[in-house]
């Protein structure tokens, strides 16, 4: 395979970005959201929110870089 063939068109890439920051938007405002739930358990606060928000932050990276095929989108 070429160089060449490899590469793809600014259009599909402005794209790829422009679908990224929306996901990106709607993940983050549902992290900032959750982010406060805690579980008490014996005295000890869990927060369970925030592990879910920065664990599907990562997941959502390497999703989109995968996906994307570049660092840009991501």
């Amino acid at each position: 395979m070429s160089a060449a063939a490899g590469r793809r068109s600014l259009g599909s890439r402005i794209g790829t970005m422009a679908i990224a920051f929306a996901v990106g938007v709607v993940y983050g405002t549902v992290a900032t959201i959750g982010h406060r739930h805690a579980w008490e358990i014996g005295g000890v606060s869990i927060p369970w929110g925030l592990v879910a928000g920065l664990v599907g932050v990562a997941a959502l990276l390497l999703g989109v870089r995968l996906v994307a095929g570049g660092r840009a989108a991501a």
